[in-house]
């Protein structure tokens, strides 16, 4: 029996070990985020398998709402809950599947660069072949004659990816990173959502062919949210996306439109059905033709030139009187 207590004390002890190195990262200035790391931790990661946990501090009357982004470890998708404590960190109340409600607002972004083609970007740089699919694609589009910008950990803000969706010539942007139906999380534990794109105008990202690579993007409320921005394409998840098998689809979509090997459409499923272990996993929005529209225009052939015949005028040999 003592045998059997020791062995399930152990267990437990595993258990609780393997809970605890799960990072929990503090955003922003929390002075108790020691104590309100061990609530997050007893409460919400206890119940998944969690690759890291974002939490911020939001006022809620008397009480304070600690909103946390749990970063799943099996796929490019993410929940966000919300723990409400009372002022001696009492847990009050805990919602799943919430909605981050401290949205940062930038409804009137400004572009950084009018001269850049397409746009590439992680949050994720703790996930090397996440890294890998944006400097990827970058290479592809400076080799096909596209001027390229990646952003790349912290750089890949929510205000960062405003203003540059925002530039009246960009043709793509592409993301690689954790989303659900709602949204999709950047840096800092910034959400850029739904209700973002449905306070655009109806022609904001006219033009733009967006490729989220993200759990659940393409669904709705994010995938009409974004469609009714006026973008032109959109890629995303319809379901979960593998960590190191999506990005794989990623990288090949933009290799085989930006040089207009194949049209947008055809070329999502070639690259899902060659790198990707199910088909159906990635949606498409929008235009399905080619990423750069071009105007053909047939040969201009020249018949052979006919020459006439050369008609000399008759040679009068002038009659002389002797």
């Amino acid at each position: 029996m003592i045998r059997f207590l020791l062995a399930l004390s152990f267990l437990l002890l595993a258990f609780e070990t393997f809970a605890i190195s799960v990072p929990i990262r503090p955003i922003g200035n929390i002075v108790d985020h020691a104590q309100l790391s061990k609530l997050v931790q007893a409460n919400l990661i206890k119940q998944g398998n969690y690759r890291r946990a974002d939490m911020k501090i939001k006022q809620n009357g008397d009480n304070r709402d600690v909103i946390v982004h749990l970063v799943s470890n099996e796929n490019y998708s993410f929940e966000t809950a919300i723990m409400t404590v009372n002022k001696q960190n009492k847990v009050i109340s805990i919602a799943r599947n919430a909605i981050d409600p401290s949205i940062i607002s930038v409804l009137f972004p400004r572009c950084p660069d009018t001269t850049v083609d397409v746009v590439y970007a992680t949050a994720c740089d703790d996930i090397g072949t996440a890294v890998n699919g944006v400097n990827t694609a970058c290479d592809i589009a400076t080799a096909a004659g596209y001027k390229c910008r990646t952003l790349i950990g912290n750089q890949a803000t929510v205000a960062a990816y405003k203003n540059w969706m925002a530039c009246p010539n960009l043709k793509g942007f592409g993301n690689i990173g954790h989303g659900n139906t709602s949204g999709i999380l950047l840096a800092n534990g910034e959400t850029l959502s739904s209700t973002y794109f449905n306070a655009l105008a109806t022609t904001a990202l006219n033009g733009l062919v967006i490729y989220y690579n993200s759990c659940q993007v393409h669904n709705n409320p994010l995938e009409p949210a974004i469609m009714h921005a006026g973008t032109r394409t959109y890629v995303g998840g319809n379901v979960n996306l593998g960590i190191g098998t999506s990005e794989e689809v990623f990288k090949c979509f933009w290799d085989q439109v930006t040089d207009n090997q194949r049209q947008m459409g055809a070329a999502l499923t070639w690259c899902e059905q060659n790198n990707y272990p199910t088909t159906g996993a990635h949606g498409i929005s929008g235009q399905t033709n080619y990423f750069k529209s071009l105007i053909i225009r047939p040969p201009v052939i020249h018949p052979p030139i006919v020459h006439p015949p050369i008609v000399r005028p008759p040679v009068i040999t002038p009659h002389i009187n002797g």
